[in-house]
C-alpha cells in the first residue's frame, strides 16, 4: 500500500512539475507571434563553406595588417545582396572569444559578415585582440546570427514585459536613454535562453547587459523583439561532435576497474 502512494505522489509532483514548466517557460502573445521567422533560405555545403572561408580570410588578413576586403556583391545571387544585421561569435573550446556585430546600420549581407568577423575578431573591447596562435587552435570555431526584422513591444509595465517575452523562439532588445549620459543598451540573442530559461531572470539579465540594476525599471524603457537565424561551420561543428564524444568514451572506460567490476 505504501509503494502505491507513493507512486502516486510521485507521479502528482511529476505531473505538477510539468504543468509549471510549461506555463512558466512556454509563453506566447499575439504580438509576438506576429513576428516571421526570416531565413536566407536553405544553404547548400558550397555555400556554407564560402561563408567560413569568407570569415577565416577576413580575421587571417587582420593578422597580416591588411585591410578589409569585401566580396564583389555583383557576383553574387540577389539573397547575398540583402540588407542585414549579422553578428559573428568566436569561440575557443567552450570560452567565448568574440562577439560583434551590425546592429545600428544594416548592410548588404556579405559585408555585414566581413564587417563583424573582423570585429569581433578584433574589436571586443572585452577582450584582447586575437592572435595567430589562437586563430590556429584547433578548437578556435565561429559562427553567424543573421537577423530577422525587430518588432518594438509595447506594455503597461514591467510584469507585462515579463509575461510577453517568449523563450528560446526570439532575441530581445533593451534600450534605454537616461536623462543624462549615452544611450544604454542590452541585446540577447534566442541563444541566451539555454542559460537563462526563467523569463524573470531573463529579464534581469538583459538589463544587466545594458549597464543598468536587475531591480531598476522604467516606462521609457524600449523593448525589441526578433527572430534571428545561427549558421554554423559544419567542419567545426563536427570536430567539437568528436571532442565531446571522445571524452565520454574516456569517462566512460573510467568507470570499470581492471578487473571489469564497475567503480
Amino acid at each position: 500500500m505504501k509503494k502505491v502512494v507513493l507512486t502516486l505522489v510521485c507521479f502528482v509532483v511529476v505531473a505538477l512539475g510539468a504543468y509549471t514548466w510549461k506555463t512558466h517557460f512556454v509563453r506566447t502573445s499575439s504580438q509576438i507571434q506576429t513576428i516571421p521567422i526570416q531565413r536566407i533560405g536553405p544553404l547548400s555545403v558550397q555555400e556554407r563553406q564560402m561563408i567560413f572561408k569568407l570569415i577565416a580570410q577576413t580575421i587571417q588578413d587582420g593578422l597580416d595588417g591588411k585591410e578589409r576586403s569585401y566580396p564583389d556583391l555583383n557576383a553574387y545571387p540577389s539573397k547575398w545582396r540583402e540588407e542585414k544585421t549579422v553578428y559573428t561569435t568566436l569561440y575557443i573550446g567552450h570560452n567565448l572569444r568574440g562577439y560583434r556585430g551590425n546592429l545600428h546600420h544594416k548592410k548588404p549581407l556579405l559585408h555585414a559578415i566581413v564587417d563583424s568577423a573582423y570585429e569581433a575578431a578584433f574589436q571586443d573591447s572585452r577582450f584582447p585582440k586575437l592572435t595567430q596562435q589562437e586563430f590556429n587552435n584547433p578548437d578556435f570555431y565561429s559562427y553567424i546570427t543573421i537577423f530577422g526584422d525587430e518588432k518594438q513591444i509595447t506594455f503597461k509595465n514591467e510584469k507585462d514585459i515579463i509575461k510577453q517575452l517568449t523563450p528560446f523562439q526570439y532575441g530581445y532588445i533593451l534600450v534605454y536613454q537616461p536623462k543624462r549620459g549615452g544611450k544604454k543598451r542590452g541585446l540577447f540573442l534566442p541563444s541566451v535562453w539555454k542559460k537563462n530559461p526563467n523569463p524573470r531572470q531573463f529579464w534581469k539579465k538583459l538589463k544587466k547587459k545594458a549597464k543598468l540594476r536587475e531591480t531598476f525599471f522604467s516606462n521609457k524603457f524600449e523593448v525589441y523583439a526578433f527572430s534571428a537565424e545561427t549558421i554554423r561551420d559544419l567542419d567545426s561543428t563536427m570536430h567539437q561532435d568528436a571532442k565531446r564524444i571522445q571524452s565520454a568514451l574516456t569517462a566512460y572506460k573510467k568507470l570499470f576497474l581492471p578487473n571489469g567490476h564497475v567503480r
